[in-house]
């Protein structure tokens, strides 16, 4: 199937689209401060179309506003059934580096009221093509509370490259980053994770899968982490109950992280 900006847009307005939202969790207490809106699509006829064959026909595109402007209005409604003051969680969004423009800070304006509750997280497929108007938009959101951080940070020269031209405030690990069973991929973690932290920025690693993962996170000194171990992205129906039951994986995840930690110390 060949995917079009026209048949994108139409599946828009015909409500093929809907969000599936992924916890992000705090360490050292495993608890969950924010969800990632991910765009999924439920072609009539066909099913679910897979997100890698059709989100690049998205970004950098001029119909990127219209899904942009979309998700917060749609993830903003939903949010409000489970965000409380008590419940203070953060809604995560993505977007391409072409949407780094006062239009995202207008979009952002009209459609998400809670821009402190708000973070921006910037995709790397696509290049910067004005830097100096998208550090204007950074810093701008900066200063209304918007956090905006670095996506699929994996450490080669041109992530360190985007990485120093645009303020942000934080990073997400690319899941590549997670060590399975080698001594150089965990001495990688490391390495990586200090380099951010010395730039005094919050690092939320993903791809987490296992309670080891979390452990290696943790010892690397990293704020935040995102993964099927914590919980797999879940439709809008799905959320409110999945907090008010308590999230008992994760109860489970954090007596068998406190475990594994005080055997590593040791």
């Amino acid at each position: 199937m060949r995917i079009t900006s026209e048949m994108l847009i139409a599946a828009l307005r015909s409500d093929e689209f809907a969000i599936a939202y992924q916890p992000i969790f705090e360490l050292p207490e495993n608890r969950p401060v924010a969800m990632e809106a991910l765009l999924r699509w439920h072609k009539p006829g066909f099913g679910v179309v897979p997100p890698d064959s059709f989100i690049s026909e998205i970004e950098g595109h001029p119909i990127e506003a219209n899904f942009v402007a979309w998700m917060l209005r749609t993830a903003w409604k939903a949010s409000q059934a489970w965000m409380t003051p008590q419940r203070a969680m953060s809604m995560a969004i993505n977007v391409s580096p072409a949407m780094l423009t006062p239009q995202l800070e207008d979009l952002i304006a009209q459609h998400w009221p809670a821009t402190k509750r708000l973070e921006v997280e910037i995709t790397e497929r696509l290049p910067i093509v004005d830097v100096q108007i998208a550090q204007r938009t950074v810093e701008s959101l900066g200063r209304k509370g918007v956090h905006v951080l670095f996506d699929d940070y994996y450490g080669s020269r041109e992530c360190c490259r985007r990485l120093n031209s645009l303020p942000f405030t934080g990073v997400k690990f690319d899941r590549s980053l997670i060590p399975k069973d080698s001594r150089i991929a965990i001495e990688t973690l490391f390495a990586l994770a200090r380099i951010i932290h010395a730039k005094g920025l919050s690092i939320t690693a993903e791809g987490v899968e296992r309670p080891e993962h979390i452990v290696a996170a943790q010892l690397a000194g990293v704020r935040r982490w995102q993964g099927y171990w914590g919980g797999r992205p879940m439709p809008e129906s799905e959320v409110r109950d999945w907090l008010m039951q308590g999230y008992p994986n994760i109860r489970t995840a954090t007596s068998q992280t406190e475990c594994d930690t005080a055997d590593l110390d040791g």
